[in-house]
C-alpha cells in the first residue's frame, strides 16, 4: 500500500505550499503586529467519531485558544489592529459590538496586554434581557478587564458614542465590530500561511460569518498566494445578499493592502445556519452544540460555532458538501457564550 504522504503527488503540493506560505509571511512583515497568537492556536484537532457518522473528515481548525482573553479568532486581527494602533501611538482603544460580543472581550484583554485603555460600545440588538445575558458570560470578563462599557440601544446611537468618543479621549484608534476592515484581514492572511505550511489539501475550508472579516482575510490571503481553494462562509446573521458585498468589499481592501495584484475571488456564502438571526440560538446549533462536545469532547458557542455546525450538518445532508470532503472548520470561538445563553441551552 503506498503511504500517501510521500507520493509524488503529495510532496509537489507540499512543496508549493510551503513557498505559496513564504510569500505570504514575506508580504506580512511590513505590517506592524503585536503578538497574541499563541503556540498551540491553529493546531488541528480530527473529528473521527462525527466524520464516521456524516461521511466527510472533518477537522477542527483550533483558533478558539490562545493565551489572553480566554482565546478566539479576534485575536489573530487583533495582532494587526493593535500593531497599528500601537505604531500611531494610540493610547485608548473604542470598538462596538453586540453586549455579548466575543471581540469586544477579546479587544479588552488586548489593550489590556498592550498597555492601552479599552473602551466597549455595547449595542442592545438582540432580543434577550434575561439575567445571564446581561451580566454573565462575555460582560462579566470585560467589567473584569476593567473595560469602559457604553451601553446604546442602536447602531444609530452607537455611531453617534464612537463620534463622541473620538473626539474626547486620548489618542484614541477605532476597530470595527469584529475586528473586520482590511488590516484586521491580514491576521487570517497569516492564518492561511499556516494552513499552507501544514503541507495539507483541504477540499473545502469553512469558516462561520458574523462580520465577515475572517471569510475576507481567508479569501485574500489565498489568492495573494496564488492557490485554489473552495472558501465557505456560513453566516449566523446576514442573509447571502447582506454578507457578500462586505465580504467582498473587505477581501479587496486586504489584497490591496498586500499590494497584491491577483482579483478578490467572489465569496460563497450559505444562510442557512442563521436561524432567526443574530444572538439568537437554533434548534440545529444547539443539537451541534452537544454533538461536537459529547462525541469529541470540544465545546462550540451558540452565537457562532454552534450555528455553522448545525449548517455544515445539514449541507453534508443535502449533498452541498459531498461525501468523503476533507473539510477543515475553523473553531473561531466564543466558549464564554454559552454562560450567557444558559436557559436557552438546558430547556
Amino acid at each position: 500500500m503506498t503511504d500517501a504522504h510521500h507520493t509524488p503527488d503529495h510532496d509537489h503540493h507540499h512543496d508549493r505550499y510551503r513557498a505559496a506560505a513564504a510569500h505570504l509571511r514575506h508580504a506580512l512583515q511590513r505590517f506592524p503586529r503585536f503578538p497574541l497568537v499563541t503556540p498551540g492556536t491553529g493546531s488541528h484537532t480530527s473529528l473521527p467519531s462525527l466524520s464516521a457518522d456524516l461521511g466527510i473528515t472533518l477537522t477542527l481548525m483550533r483558533d478558539d485558544v490562545g493565551a489572553y482573553g480566554g482565546g478566539g479568532n479576534k485575536l489573530r486581527k487583533l495582532e494587526y489592529l493593535l500593531g497599528a494602533a500601537l505604531d500611531q501611538g494610540a493610547r485608548t482603544v473604542i470598538t462596538v459590538g453586540a453586549v455579548q460580543s466575543n471581540h469586544c472581550r477579546l479587544t479588552a484583554a488586548a489593550c489590556r496586554r498592550a498597555g492601552l485603555e479599552p473602551h466597549l460600545v455595547l449595542v442592545r440588538m438582540v432580543p434577550n434581557t434575561t439575567p445571564d445575558y446581561v451580566n454573565n458570560g462575555n460582560v462579566l470578563l470585560d467589567m473584569l478587564a476593567g473595560a469602559v462599557i457604553h451601553y446604546v440601544d442602536t447602531a444609530e446611537e452607537a455611531r453617534a458614542e464612537i463620534a463622541t468618543l473620538m473626539q474626547t479621549l486620548d489618542r484614541p484608534y477605532f476597530i470595527p465590530a469584529g475586528g473586520s476592515n482590511p488590516t484586521g484581514g491580514l491576521g487570517y492572511v497569516q492564518a492561511v500561511a499556516e494552513i499552507l505550511d501544514s503541507g495539507q489539501h483541504w477540499d473545502l475550508v469553512v469558516t462561520t460569518l458574523g462580520s465577515g472579516g475572517t471569510q475576507a482575510g481567508l479569501l485574500a490571503g489565498y489568492a495573494a498566494a496564488g492557490v485554489a481553494q473552495r472558501v465557505l462562509g456560513l453566516s449566523i446573521g446576514y442573509t447571502v445578499a447582506e454578507a457578500t458585498p462586505i465580504v467582498a468589499t473587505d477581501t479587496a481592501g486586504t489584497l490591496a493592502l498586500l499590494g497584491s495584484p491577483a482579483p478578490a475571488p467572489a465569496p460563497w456564502i450559505d444562510d442557512r445556519g442563521k436561524g432567526d438571526g443574530y444572538g439568537i440560538v437554533s434548534p440545529a446549533g444547539n443539537d451541534a452544540i452537544s454533538s461536537l462536545i459529547r462525541q469529541e469532547g470540544v465545546f462550540l458557542d451558540p452565537v457562532y460555532t454552534g450555528k455553522a455546525m448545525g449548517a455544515l450538518f445539514s449541507a453534508v445532508h443535502d449533498g452541498t458538501i459531498r461525501t468523503n470532503s476533507r473539510v477543515l472548520f475553523l473553531h473561531t470561538g466564543g466558549f464564554p457564550g454559552l454562560f450567557a445563553y444558559q436557559p436557552f441551552l438546558t430547556t
